[in-house]
């Protein structure tokens, strides 16, 4: 399926299905409003924090693909309108506000990747794209309705947790792939929000069949930091640099 198609099916499945509207979103949330561009600010701080990472103006101008001036400015406004606090080292940081704002949004781009997927046959690697159009311009009720449908899935297709449908998530037993030891099998399962802006390297993923539920085995590993990994009956090499964003657990061989 072509990519810029879904929003044109998307819309013709709500008329045939459903009579809730998909571009007249209502905002349900306690504070300010926020804009299409601070949502995204939010969804790359939370992004980050997923991680364990800590979250700069650096790291968002290349998460967001803006220029330093552009953070410090959107950045500053964030401090006013009370969504983020920057602490000492110029770290910035979600307020409460600004974090239940962040996991509505996660939420609502992770339900519709897993939407998109289960519901329209889009490609793996394409899901986060379209995901990114289409966030902002749903509903709350239209979010609970695809849940609803969905069976209030636990995950997104990449393996991350949709907050609201999931208790509690812990990284607790899950190792990089890049870690594994040779010869140890492992099942893929997430694989990390920030590199899902890549769909190049997405796609290599999905081609080479390290998506969630799959099981691999690290066959062997050279010191110019590759890997051949072992997926079902072919072998693929991964860089050290790639595995450390792809998420596995042990499992029996």
């Amino acid at each position: 399926m072509r990519g810029g198609n879904v929003s044109r099916r998307l819309s013709c499945y709500l008329r045939r299905g459903a009579t809730i509207g998909l571009m007249h979103p209502t905002n349900t949330d306690p504070g300010p409003d926020s804009t299409p561009t601070v949502e995204d600010y939010l969804l790359a701080i939370a992004s980050f924090e997923y991680e364990h990472m800590p979250v700069i103006a650096a790291r968002l101008a290349e998460r967001l693909g803006v220029s330093a001036p552009t953070v410090s400015a959107t950045v500053k406004r964030m401090v006013r309108d009370g969504w983020i606090e920057v602490q000492s080292g110029n770290l910035i940081e979600l307020t409460d506000s600004g974090r239940t704002r962040a996991d509505r949004i996660v939420r609502r781009h992770r339900l519709i990747e897993r939407w998109l997927q289960d519901q329209l046959g889009l490609e793996w690697s394409a899901l986060h794209e379209e995901a990114d159009r289409l966030e902002h311009a749903i509903s709350q009720r239209l979010e609970e309705r695809i849940s609803a449908a969905l069976g209030h899935p636990e995950t997104c297709p990449h393996g991350n947790p949709i907050p609201g449908n999931v208790r509690t998530w812990s990284r607790e037993g899950l190792w990089q792939l890049s870690q594994v030891p040779v010869g140890t099998v492992v099942e893929v399962r997430r694989i990390s929000e920030l590199i899902e802006e890549q769909t190049d390297l997405l796609s290599f993923i999905q081609d080479s069949g390290l998506i969630p539920g799959n099981p691999v085995r690290v066959a062997d590993r050279s010191r110019g930091g590759m890997m051949d990994v072992r997926v079902s009956d072919s072998y693929v090499q991964v860089g050290e640099n790639v595995g450390r964003y792809i998420w596995v657990m042990p499992t029996k061989a």
